[in-house]
């Protein structure tokens, strides 16, 4: 957004996050945003006293759905939560098992570890549910999702330590250089093909008045591109951090 416009990012945020509900097109909405700011501009007010709350305006508008990029509905949250649930799994085990490996020693699973993936999947389970009010947290209250992520990791930990101390047992050992490539390549092999068949660039490109769609565009596939390899980038931070910790404290 640049500084001569007259729509408040609030208000053009809220007005966004309605019509992509509603799962409208970038292209609909850059048309809705342009509408908007012509007329603030020839009636000299701002876009709440024009126009009213941005939802309610939004809900006025009758607009086609159909973004190439549609984001609600029950199966997209379900197949959400089945990629990040064995995104995550494959993340600490490839921590894990990368500092067995090192160790020369099999990876022991028991109790502890069953009970923080229980826990870590319910949590994730309840985020999906509610994903359109997070992502709307994310937007308008950034304050407020930074300090649910603070806490949701830290309560991660510590449940993880507090399991280790209660569950010490080991119910399962399990050979460290296989499931480190195993888990390695759940990590990499998706954000891989996506690479490869070009369909990060597949972006329904959100422009709003005076915003260059070039600009835009490029933006939006740097976000692609870092949301598709964020898995892999925090599967290497797990195994630096590990490997870290194994020279540390050395078991």
């Amino acid at each position: 957004m640049t500084t001569t416009q007259r729509i408040p990012r609030a208000w053009r945020d809220e007005l966004v996050l309605a019509l992509r509900e509603r799962d409208v097109s970038g292209a609909d909405i850059g048309d809705a945003l342009a509408h908007v700011e012509s007329y603030c501009a020839d009636a000299g007010q701002g876009p709440h006293e024009a126009f009213g709350p941005a939802r309610d305006y939004a809900a006025t508008l009758r607009l086609p759905s159909g973004s190439p990029t549609a984001t609600p509905g029950p199966l997209l949250r379900r197949a959400t939560l089945l990629r990040y649930a064995v995104g995550m799994v494959a993340v600490a085990a490839v921590g894990t098992s990368a500092a067995s490996w090192a160790r020369a020693e099999p990876v022991r699973l028991g109790a502890a570890h069953l009970a923080v993936t229980v826990v870590a999947l319910a949590c994730l389970g309840l985020l999906v549910r509610h994903l359109t009010t997070f992502v709307r947290w994310c937007t308008t209250r950034r304050w407020v999702a930074w300090i649910m992520l603070q806490a949701g990791a830290w309560a991660a930990i510590g449940l993880g330590l507090l399991a280790a101390h209660l569950l010490p047992g080991v119910g399962v050992t399990v050979p460290a250089a296989p499931l480190t490539a195993v888990a390695a390549a759940v990590l990499v092999v998706p954000a891989l093909v996506a690479q490869l068949r070009g369909t990060l660039d597949d972006a329904d490109v959100l422009a709003g008045p005076l915003e260059d769609p070039a600009t835009v565009g490029r933006r939006s596939r740097r976000a692609n591109t870092l949301l598709t390899w964020a898995l892999p980038l925090c599967g290497a931070v797990s195994v630096g951090v590990t490997l870290g910790l194994n020279r540390l404290i050395p078991a």
